[in-house]
């Protein structure tokens, strides 16, 4: 599910020509999880552009305080990266979240 959320965010990205974290009509990454259906209690994304390999554009992120700080953290077990490409350039969403604890009910 995660996966989907990025790839989308991907391919959005290339097909209407955006570099963001929001879409256009201001979806930020958490509000397009929900719409996914991915129960998240904590989640962060990281994008970038240009890097022409997953090594490449992973060290770039490695190399950024707040890009590492959010592949870091240690809550955050579940990763998605998916990668488009427009006219040439690769646009790069790592997704990461962790799912809302299921809440127990008392019979």
């Amino acid at each position: 599910m995660l996966f989907q959320v990025a790839q989308k965010h991907a391919v959005d990205m290339a097909r209407r020509h955006y570099f963001s974290h929001n879409t256009p009509e201001g979806l930020t990454p958490g509000k397009r999880a929900d719409i996914a259906g991915y129960d998240w209690g904590s989640y962060d994304e990281n994008i970038g552009r240009g890097h022409a390999s997953v090594k490449d554009v992973l060290n770039a992120w490695l190399s950024s305080p707040a890009h590492c700080q959010a592949m870091m953290e240690w809550e955050l077990r579940d990763v998605a990266l998916a990668c488009a490409v427009a006219n040439g350039e690769p646009l790069w969403v790592l997704d990461l979240g962790a799912r809302r604890p299921s809440q127990s009910r008392a019979r």
